[in-house]
């Protein structure tokens, strides 16, 4: 059988500042985006983790628009109301800040992991 690929990209806005704990020696950070869709009220949220992710962190603020590019996971499980839920998660391997403000650069930057 042939290796699949999984590979998976979203653009949307940070939900909230990111928050960063470490596993074993490594530093991950975590973060939620807010992806639009076509209609209004149409939101998709994709948890996202991201190890070893250096000084990029610091840019990671709540609002921040993103482009994130990755491995999906698909988590379920039974709420104690007895329904079933789900959420998308994405271990990030590449990230673009996009936009700017009046302080930013009229540029992209973009970060590889």
């Amino acid at each position: 059988m042939a290796a699949g690929a999984n590979v998976c990209t979203f653009s949307g806005n940070l939900a909230a500042d990111v928050r960063m704990r470490t596993v074993g020696e490594n530093d991950v950070a975590e973060f939620t985006i807010a992806v639009n869709g076509r209609k209004e009220g149409q939101t998709t949220w994709v948890q996202c983790s991201m190890w070893r992710p250096g000084k990029v962190v610091e840019y990671l603020n709540k609002g921040k628009p993103v482009l994130v590019s990755g491995e999906a996971r698909l988590s379920t499980w039974t709420s104690k109301a007895g329904e079933m839920k789900a959420a998308i998660g994405l271990e990030v391997r590449q990230l673009v800040l996009l936009g700017g403000g009046k302080q930013a650069e009229k540029r992209e930057e973009e970060f590889a992991f």
